[in-house]
């Protein structure tokens, strides 16, 4: 029997109990639940079949989007050309990140954060989240926005216990924080009911990404079309470390249009991104923390972040190259970075990253020498 007719009869003989398999239920409840799903959810065979599929089955194509032209776009939104570049604008808690990517986030596009273990991305892009997700309870409707946070490290416990204070599960907000011995739940600027009243329609999912191309976009698609709320504004993914998920986020971007925020981990000796990320995202930027020597010569802030590439750089508000003269006269060229304090211990969220400039803020203007 050669390699196609073993995956035909594989298919065959599995197939009708993927669901089982994916989700430990026997073959007669995976069956029901599939019943309840095509009766009450409403989803194209094609992406239902790629959630079911089993292991080693290549995902069915997603339909091609219609060619459009702009007459056709005014056409079918009459209020496309007073909102279309800026209504989707999502500033973040950072002014000079915002003047680097010319007023904020934008829909459509992934902003990619990149650094080694314990450079501090997870409590920078937790940081990012509680100012974007934020929503108002008694605003809540039909056309309220959602936003996804998938984590490849934090259980939904953890991570919400990290949004009060800092660690640990919701069962350990009941002691002194394992991270934090000195607080207790008296301690903690929220409440679990705090939190789910400020952050009505955050989602947080544990994610695995060991899966093959073309998984991702259906599974994802899949999570967002059956959220409560249909509109989906933010997707934010902490530790994407394959670049076909940040390839398929990309399109997800442009298909729901919304914001995708990732965060990667690079390695700590050398730390080069590769090219396929970097080609997969609006902009990109390098999160370091600084050696000893460098906090000595600048004491301005904890880390610094670089930015790589980005489509908005150039504008009147952020000077992206600096040319300047060392203390030791040596004339440079040098990315002007953004200069912040992080700080994971801090029990209170908008103490945790502060930004504190950049480097043309820490240069005297006799510094600066022209190109």
């Amino acid at each position: 029997m050669n390699k196609t007719q073993k995956s035909k009869t594989y298919y065959k003989n599995n197939f009708n109990n993927s669901n089982a398999l994916k989700t430990g239920d026997t073959a007669e409840q995976a069956e029901e639940v599939k019943h309840d799903a095509h009766t009450d959810i409403e989803y194209d065979d094609v992406k239902s079949f790629s959630e079911t599929r089993p292991k080693g089955f290549a995902k069915a194509q997603k339909t091609e989007s219609t060619p459009v032209s702009l007459l056709d776009l005014i056409a079918s939104d009459e209020g496309f050309n007073e909102h279309a570049y800026l209504e989707s604008c999502l500033p973040s808690p950072f002014e000079n990140l915002n003047k680097a990517i010319q007023g904020g986030f934008r829909s459509g596009h992934v902003y990619s954060f990149f650094g080694h273990a314990g450079a501090g991305k997870s409590t920078f892009l937790m940081r990012i989240m509680t100012k974007l997700a934020q929503t108002d309870m008694e605003s809540l409707n039909d056309n309220s926005y959602s936003y996804l946070y998938l984590d490849k490290e934090q259980s939904s416990k953890q991570f919400y216990s990290t949004m009060m204070y800092g660690g640990g599960t919701i069962e350990d907000l009941k002691k002194p924080c394992v991270h934090m011995p000195e607080y207790s739940l008296e301690d903690a600027i929220h409440t679990p009911e705090d939190v789910a009243e400020q952050f009505p329609t955050l989602f947080h999912m544990q994610f695995d990404e060991s899966h093959q191309k073309g998984y991702y976009y259906s599974r994802v698609s899949f999570i967002l079309r059956n959220l409560p709320y249909k509109n989906i504004r933010v997707i934010f993914v902490d530790g994407c470390q394959d670049s076909n998920f940040l390839e398929e986020l990309k399109e997800i971007a442009m298909d729901f249009d919304c914001v995708v925020i990732t965060t990667t981990a690079t390695s700590k000796n050398h730390g080069q991104i590769p090219d396929r990320f970097v080609y997969s995202s609006t902009y990109c930027a390098a999160i370091r923390r600084k050696a000893e020597v460098d906090l000595k010569d600048e004491p301005e802030g904890t880390h610094r972040l670089y930015i790589i590439k980005s489509r908005f750089l150039n504008n009147d508000d952020f000077t992206g190259f600096i040319n300047y003269k060392t203390p030791y006269g040596k004339k440079v060229k040098k990315s002007n970075y953004l200069l912040f304090d992080i700080k994971p211990e801090k029990i209170y969220q908008s103490e945790r990253v502060v930004e504190k400039g950049t480097l043309l803020d820490t240069l005297s203007p006799e510094d600066i020498v022209s190109p």
